[in-house]
């Protein structure tokens, strides 16, 4: 069940594969589908086949729980391909990650195929990051830690404050990944 919030950013990234028709003449819409409104998020394509986008709006539209379905739609020479939809669900502020591959194969074998990957980064997903290219900055290593505490310490809190999401558990949970 894909996850889309209320009151944070829903960032939107996929990267699709077109074969068959001109990749810069294609065109990307995402579209947010329930039982008491559809929205269209228009996106453009990059040479790469990026598509990232925003979504906007949802808290002044949806109601916290309110279910629907999501959908990539990529237009190819005037062919519509819906490579990836999933379900989704309303919230108000949690954490999600999502990854999803899914091909979609026309009936046709000369129409373009299209091939998408999503991939949704959660507050603390970025938040840890983040802390742990701090940690690379400063030179701070799992051998040094004891040493650098004070320095872990300060740079904990500054991430704390800049990314909400992060907590001391969530840090301590993960320091020994961050620190290599």
């Amino acid at each position: 069940m894909f996850e889309l919030f209320l009151d944070k950013d829903n960032n939107f990234e996929a990267n699709v594969d077109v074969s068959g028709a001109p990749l810069k003449e294609s065109r990307a819409r995402v579209l947010v589908e329930s039982n008491s409104f559809n929205v269209m998020y228009p996106a453009d394509i990059d040479g790469k086949g990026n598509i990232s986008l925003k979504l906007d709006g949802l808290g002044s539209i949806f109601n916290e729980g309110e279910r629907g379905n999501i959908s990539l739609e990529v237009i190819a020479e005037d062919t519509v391909f819906v490579p990836w939809s999933e379900k989704f669900v309303i919230k108000k502020r949690k954490a999600v990650v999502a990854e999803v591959a899914s091909s979609n194969k026309p009936l046709i074998e000369e129409k373009p195929r299209i091939t998408a990957t999503i991939k949704v980064k959660s507050n603390l997903e970025k938040g840890l990051e983040a802390l742990e290219e701090a940690y690379h900055k400063y030179d701070i290593t799992s051998d040094n830690a004891k040493k650098m505490a004070k320095q872990i310490s300060k740079i904990d809190a500054f991430m704390m404050k800049k990314f909400p999401e992060l907590t001391k558990k969530s840090i301590v949970e993960n320091r020994m990944q961050l620190l290599g």
